[in-house]
């Protein structure tokens, strides 16, 4: 990286394997386990290159693709069973959600609204990414046909209501409690 040789081990020999840079600390990982640490280096008179704050762009996913999920009431999204919070001022929001570098990356038209260590269950991506916008949101009365049989009699003027012929006397027994 930039030049420089960060060892990892001689078990890693043509492995593939993740560099991340955080802060000055470069942080190798190899299946989502961190294998080696080391300080970020820089050319004598140069100092490291340091990123001006603003807002980040969203990088490309490395593992799987980009899944878009609704934000909740709260901010929050599900990806792979497990909840993220992006945050309350992206509840109702549609967010981009993807694996890169280790991490989940939520994102919102490019740009990067929160990143979050991987809490979820790694065998669960399969079925995230499966379904790409998310679960169909539940509309009200489907499903049911009992519902769909009475919503179609009260389009159509037909009313079940009818007055009651015969109500029965009730039978009381006295000292009984019934």
């Amino acid at each position: 990286m930039a030049g420089f040789v960060y060892r990892v081990g001689a078990t890693l020999v043509g492995e593939q394997v993740e560099a991340v840079c955080d802060g000055g600390l470069i942080e190798i990982w190899h299946r989502g386990v961190l294998v080696a640490s080391h300080a970020q280096r820089s050319r004598p008179g140069k100092p490291a290159a340091i990123r001006e704050a603003g807002p980040r762009r969203a990088r490309g996913a490395t593992i799987g693709s980009t899944v878009t999920r609704i934000a909740d009431a709260s901010g929050a999204v599900s990806f792979a069973g497990t909840m993220y919070r992006a945050g309350r001022a992206w509840r109702g929001r549609r967010l981009q959600v993807s694996i890169v570098a280790g991490s989940v990356q939520l994102a919102c038209h490019g740009t990067v609204v929160r990143v979050h260590p991987i809490r979820h269950d790694r065998d669960k991506e399969h079925g995230a990414f499966a379904t790409p916008n998310g679960r169909p949101r539940k509309q009200p009365g489907a499903g049911d046909p009992a519902d769909a049989q009475a919503e179609t009699a009260a389009a159509a003027g037909q009313h079940r209501s009818q007055a009651v012929k015969q109500v029965p006397e009730p039978i009381c027994h006295a000292g009984t409690g019934t």
